[in-house]
């Protein structure tokens, strides 16, 4: 049997409901509310680029999950590609993607609250109704798009197109891969939920889980920056031009096509 530590990984680029997914999956498995606390299965590979898990500083607050027989720790990863560094025995990935418009938006006001000046195109830092107040939020949106993402995260993490095509086609080789649209978790809760559940070969109790979904509405966790916030896609309607529906197309069309998106 591998010595090495036993793991799945939730791979996600930025703002498409890994926050959600780790915090259910806390409940549900581990009966923890928080996954980040002391106590919690989760553990963040975003700030440990380059060390083996077993070396993560506060591994010992945390509490792995017994999943068939073994503990096994819940990874989560914006990487944008596998992260061998870890040097862990990898039973499943779970790959979350989400319309890159919607990325947008929802990484504004992200940024807005974490401060980051550098996601902004004229490094003023504002929330997504200040830039729409001011007429700006086209110029932050043509920003995304120049950047195909968010343009501090490109060097470990990559742009929208690089990092989903690399989770949907060479992911496989490390382990099962399950890919889930953020917006199917909205409209299909319990099913898309069953899923990952299910891929991670546990089973599934839809009671328990509806129960672990009720209290996710309201749950905001011990970091005050990471809400569990569920918001569809209607509110970026009528701000996208044609010109920019035009660079969406021609950017994400080829994922788009695989993941059933349309511009």
């Amino acid at each position: 049997m591998s010595s090495r530590p036993s793991a799945f990984l939730i791979a996600s680029y930025p703002r498409s409901g890994s926050t959600w997914v780790r915090t259910f999956l806390s409940g549900f498995l581990a009966g923890v509310s928080d996954p980040d606390a002391p106590g919690g299965p989760s553990v963040l590979h975003n700030a440990n680029y380059n060390r083996p898990l077993l070396e993560f500083d506060y591994l010992s607050e945390r509490k792995p999950i017994n999943m068939r027989g073994r503990d096994t720790w819940m990874v989560k990863t914006h990487a944008k590609s596998y992260p061998i560094n870890l040097d862990i025995s990898c039973v499943g990935i779970i790959h979350l993607v989400r319309h890159p418009i919607d990325v947008f938006a929802s990484g504004v006001n992200y940024y807005y609250r974490r401060n980051q000046s550098a996601c902004f195109f004229d490094h003023r830092v504002r929330s997504f109704a200040d830039l729409e107040a001011a007429g700006d939020l086209g110029k932050q949106l043509d920003y995304f798009l120049d950047n195909v993402g968010f343009l501090p995260t490109r060097d470990h993490m990559g742009t929208w197109v690089e990092h989903t095509h690399f989770w949907l086609d060479r992911a496989r080789t490390h382990a099962p891969v399950l890919t889930i649209r953020f917006e199917d978790m909205l409209s299909d809760t319990d099913n898309q939920f069953k899923r990952i559940v299910e891929h991670l070969g546990a089973n599934y109790d839809a009671e328990r889980a509806a129960t672990v979904q009720r209290e996710l509405v309201s749950f905001q966790l011990a970091d005050k920056t990471k809400v569990v916030w569920r918001r569809g896609s209607d509110y970026m309607q009528g701000k996208v031009t044609d010109d920019q529906r035009q660079q969406v197309q021609e950017l994400f069309g080829g994922a788009f096509s695989r993941l059933g998106y349309a511009a």
